[in-house]
């Protein structure tokens, strides 16, 4: 299901680098994408795969 939100500024590092985490539900494995370089107005498509490990994150200017 496509969702979409904010990131708040203080949520972002100076450098730009965040990283997402994706978890299944409950206490399940977890998968995070490597260090993802954003500027103000990118958007980022964390596509969040069945198989957690072929979870990817991309962005777009």
């Amino acid at each position: 299901m496509p969702r979409s939100f904010d990131l708040p500024p203080g949520m972002v590092a100076a450098s730009g680098h965040v990283q997402f985490l994706a978890q299944a539900s409950g206490a399940g494995p977890r998968v995070s994408t490597d260090d993802v370089l954003v500027a103000p107005g990118d958007v980022v498509d964390f596509e969040i795969a069945t198989n957690l490990v072929g979870s990817r994150a991309t962005v777009r200017p």
